[in-house]
């Protein structure tokens, strides 16, 4: 019973977002006063209309304002192709999740991934900072990651146990400098085991517009409830922390940004170059908002 009702709720996903394949038609007169993020969607401009949909990224909220799920969709030529659905549990009136939940799935089946991947991670916090989590595989709970963090005034440090024997414990330093609010320069340092493993590498920096940053404090841009740390291939969207929106990302992409605002400052389309491809590789965001 339980699949066929969650068949039929991926049917009304897949339904839906085939009718956003042209979804530049829906922000053509955005509702000026709304300035919750609805969803995104990424368009591959050198593709024609109807196969050019990349990703549709959609968010749900509860009756607390709350963000609660999220819909990650990937396309194949248009056609949905993957959806990576991401749960975030409340205690009471807490703001802060206390448990995520991420399941994949196979599209149009709406059958669970080959890889059966299913996380579920709890969360501890401290003065409403991230100070620990743990990660276990639905596939084998024998495995499981626990990452505790640890703040400085400017560096964060986290610290990775995986449990196996013996057990795996590494962390990594990151230095930070602040601009504005906005994170413009992050260098890791990485220990394995209590040792250095080599020397400070650079991984990102960034500069920013004096716009709202859609994505501010979306906890579910990503499977993870990070800190204010970033990986090493990063994208606006995984910024969610940042005040504003950034318009150049060098870390192992190099992305710039350009883009159209509404009248209360939020961006409704976006345009990404990745000018380190031989031919800058161009596609479109566009930005759909809602009033809660």
């Amino acid at each position: 019973m339980r699949h066929i009702l969650f068949s039929g709720f991926l049917s009304l996903i897949i339904f839906s977002c085939q009718k956003d394949k042209t979804p530049e038609r829906r922000t053509e007169n955005p509702q000026s006063d709304s300035t919750t993020l609805a969803m995104y969607v990424d368009l591959d401009t050198t593709k024609i209309s109807g196969s050019d949909t990349l990703v549709v990224q959609k968010y749900s909220y509860d009756n607390l304002k709350r963000l609660s799920k999220s819909y990650y969709i990937e396309y194949d030529d248009g056609v949905p192709d993957g959806l990576y659905l991401t749960e975030l549990f409340y205690n009471g009136n807490d703001t802060l999740p206390f448990k995520v939940i991420r399941t994949d799935y196979e599209l149009p089946s709406g059958n669970l991934s080959s890889s059966n991947f299913n996380n579920v991670g709890y969360y501890y916090y401290e003065d409403g900072k991230l100070t620990s989590d743990s990660i276990t595989s639905s596939s084998d709970p024998s495995i499981f990651y626990v990452t505790s963090y640890s703040y400085e005034k400017n560096a964060i440090t986290t610290t990775y146990i995986l449990t196996q024997s013996p057990p795996l414990i590494s962390a990594v330093k990151y230095y930070q400098t602040k601009t504005n609010g906005n994170t413009t320069l992050q260098i890791d340092s990485s220990f394995v085991n209590g040792t250095f493993s080599g020397s400070p590498e650079m991984s990102l920096s960034a500069s920013y517009d004096t716009k709202h940053n859609p994505f501010y404090h979306l906890l579910s841009s990503i499977t993870n409830i990070p800190p204010e740390i970033y990986s090493i291939e990063t994208y606006s969207e995984d910024m969610i922390v940042e005040k504003n929106n950034p318009i150049e990302i060098i870390s192992g992409f190099h992305l710039k940004y350009i883009y159209e605002y509404n009248q209360d400052d939020y961006p409704t389309i976006a345009r990404v170059y990745d000018i380190e491809e031989p031919v800058p590789f161009l596609y479109k965001r566009i930005f759909i908002y809602t009033k809660l």
